[in-house]
C-alpha cells in the first residue's frame, strides 16, 4: 500500500505554506504532492473548488472548519474557513478567509445564545460570476432568560455568498435558518415542555432566479398519528438578491433527510435527494423529487421517488448530473445487522431509479464524494474502515475507480480495494474529489496527526494513474 510521507511539520503548518513530503521520487512541485493546513487544534476538509485558466489550475479554494488559532484567530470555537491555495497546493499570501461566529449566531426571541459555538462546512459551489457559495449549519446553546441551566443545544441552516475574492458582507450575504422553538404537551399529563428544533444545511445550487438550498429540518408536523416523525427535507428558495423566495418542509410520514440537489430545465427545476424512512420505517431508503421553481410560492405536492431496500440503512451523500434526464447518487449502506458497511451507485434516468449497484469493496470501505472521470468512468474519495490491515494503521484513504455500474475497472491500484490507498499511522479520511484537465486526481482529505487528538486538512494530488510519484 501507498504511503503518504509525512515530513508532519506541525509547527511549521502554522505558517500555512502547507509541508511537502521528502520524497526523490517525487514529480515537480505542482505535478503531485501532499500538503497540510492547520494548527494545534482540529481542522477538518469539507469540500474544495478548482479554479482554471483555459484547461491550467489558477488555485484551489478549499472550505473546512478549525478551532486553531493559526486558521481563525481564536481558540473557544469552531469556525468556518476557505483556504486559497496556488497549483502546487502552497497556501496563497492571505489565503485565508475566516468567518467568526459572531456574523452567523441567530436572534433568539426569549433566549440567549451561551457555550461553545461550532460551525460545520458542508459544500462549496463556484457562482457564474466567479464567486462561492457555502453552505453547512451552525450549532450553539442557547438558555431562557430567566433561567440559569438547562441550555438547549440547537443547529441553524447556514448559507454564505461570496465574492470571488473570498469576502462576504454579514448583512447581505449571510442567511441563517433555525432559532425556533416550540412548546408541546408532554403526552397528556397537562405538562408542557419547550423543544428546540434545529435546521442543517446540506447541498446549494444557482438556479435561474437564484440559489435553491437543501437540508434537513426537526420542524415537522406529525402526518400520521401512529408515527413520530422526527426529520423532513428543508427546502429554501433565494432569489437572486440572496433574499428568501420562500421556504419549505417536505418528507413522509416518517424520518427525511435532505442531502443533495443538482439544477435541471436551465434552472427551472431541481432535483433533490437524500433519504427517508417512509416505505419502511426500521429502515432507510434513498430518496429522490423533481421540484418545479417558477415564481415565488413554494410547490403544494412534492413527489418522492424512494430505492427498494429493506434490509439496510442507506445514506446518500453526492449527487452528479451528467445531464438532466440522467443522474448519479452515490452513498453508504449499513446492513440490519450494524455490522457490514459498504459503498453504493445508484442511476436516476427520466426521475427513475434504474440502477442500484453495490460496490464489491472490503467492510467498512465508505465513500465521501464521486467525479466522472475523462474516461467516462467514477472516481470515489473513500475511506477505509479504521480496523484496515487488522488495525493497525487506522483508517486509510482511497482512490477507488468504478465503471458506469459500480464494476472494478482494470489497471487501477489493488484490484481488492478498486484502487489506490494512502495513509499513515492515525484514523485519515477523504472529503471530497476533481479530476483536472490533464488527467490527474486531487483529494481533499483531513489528517490525523500519528494517534493524537489534532488533525489537520490535506490536499493530495496524484499522477492520471492514482499515483504518487512517476
Amino acid at each position: 500500500m501507498k504511503r503518504i510521507l509525512r515530513a508532519m511539520c506541525f509547527a511549521v503548518v502554522g505558517g500555512l505554506a502547507g509541508c511537502t513530503p521528502e520524497d526523490p521520487n517525487s514529480l515537480a512541485p505542482d505535478e503531485v504532492f501532499v500538503k497540510y493546513f492547520g494548527g494545534e487544534g482540529i481542522d477538518k476538509g469539507a469540500d474544495f473548488v478548482v479554479n482554471l485558466q483555459g484547461s491550467e489550475v489558477e488555485n484551489y479554494a478549499i472550505f473546512g472548519s478549525s478551532d486553531s488559532y493559526l486558521l481563525t484567530e481564536q481558540t473557544g470555537n469552531t469556525e468556518w474557513v476557505v483556504l486559497f491555495a496556488d497549483k502546487g497546493g502552497n497556501l496563497l499570501p492571505n489565503g485565508i478567509r475566516r468567518f467568526p461566529t459572531a456574523d452567523f449566531l441567530p436572534l433568539l426571541p426569549y433566549f440567549s445564545s451561551t457555550g461553545k459555538v461550532t460551525c460545520s462546512p458542508v459544500r462549496i459551489k463556484k457562482t457564474a460570476n466567479g464567486g462561492y457559495l457555502l453552505i453547512g449549519w451552525i450549532t450553539y446553546g442557547s438558555i431562557y432568560e430567566n433561567e440559569s441551566t438547562n441550555s438547549f443545544q440547537q443547529s441553524a441552516m447556514l448559507i454564505v455568498r461570496l465574492d470571488a475574492n473570498g469576502n462576504y458582507d454579514r448583512v447581505s450575504d449571510v442567511r441563517v435558518f433555525g432559532s425556533s422553538y416550540k412548546t408541546v404537551e408532554i403526552g397528556s399529563s397537562g405538562l408542557f415542555d419547550t423543544l428546540s428544533l434545529s435546521q442543517k444545511g446540506a447541498d446549494i445550487v444557482e438556479i435561474a432566479d437564484g440559489y435553491f438550498a437543501v437540508g434537513s429540518t426537526e420542524n415537522v408536523e406529525l402526518r400520521n398519528a401512529q408515527v413520530q416523525d422526527l426529520s423532513d427535507f428543508f427546502l429554501v428558495k433565494l432569489d437572486t438578491d440572496f433574499n428568501t423566495a420562500w421556504t419549505k418542509s417536505e418528507g413522509t410520514a416518517a424520518d427525511d433527510v435532505g442531502v443533495a440537489v443538482v439544477s435541471i430545465q436551465n434552472g427551472s427545476q431541481v432535483v433533490i435527494a437524500g433519504q427517508t424512512r417512509g416505505n419502511n420505517r426500521s429502515m432507510l431508503n434513498a430518496a429522490i423529487a423533481t421540484i418545479p421553481l417558477q415564481g415565488s410560492t413554494s410547490p403544494v405536492n412534492i413527489e418522492f421517488t424512494q430505492s427498494g431496500t429493506s434490509d439496510a440503512n442507506e445514506q446518500v451523500v453526492r449527487m452528479l448530473k451528467l445531464s438532466d434526464a440522467d443522474i448519479f447518487l452515490v452513498g453508504n449502506r449499513l446492513s440490519l445487522t450494524m455490522q457490514n458497511l459498504t459503498p453504493f451507485l445508484m442511476r436516476i434516468t427520466s426521475g427513475e431509479i434504474q440502477l442500484s449497484s453495490q460496490i464489491d469493496v472490503p467492510v467498512g470501505v465508505q465513500v465521501a464524494d464521486f467525479y466522472r472521470t475523462l474516461g467516462g468512468r467514477f472516481v470515489y474519495a473513500a475511506t477505509t474502515a479504521e480496523t484496515d490491515e487488522g488495525g493497525a494503521n487506522g483508517s486509510q484513504l482511497l482512490l477507488m475507480r468504478t465503471d458506469d455500474f459500480g464494476g472494478e475497472t482494470s489497471n487501477f491500484g489493488e484490484a481488492g480495494y478498486l484502487g489506490h490507498r494512502y495513509g499513515g499511522s492515525g484514523n485519515d479520511q477523504a472529503n471530497a474529489i476533481v479530476q483536472l484537465p490533464d488527467g490527474k486526481f486531487v483529494m481533499l482529505t483531513t489528517i490525523e496527526i500519528d494517534n493524537n487528538p489534532q488533525t489537520v486538512i490535506g490536499l493530495i494530488k496524484t499522477n492520471k494513474n492514482g499515483v504518487l510519484g512517476k
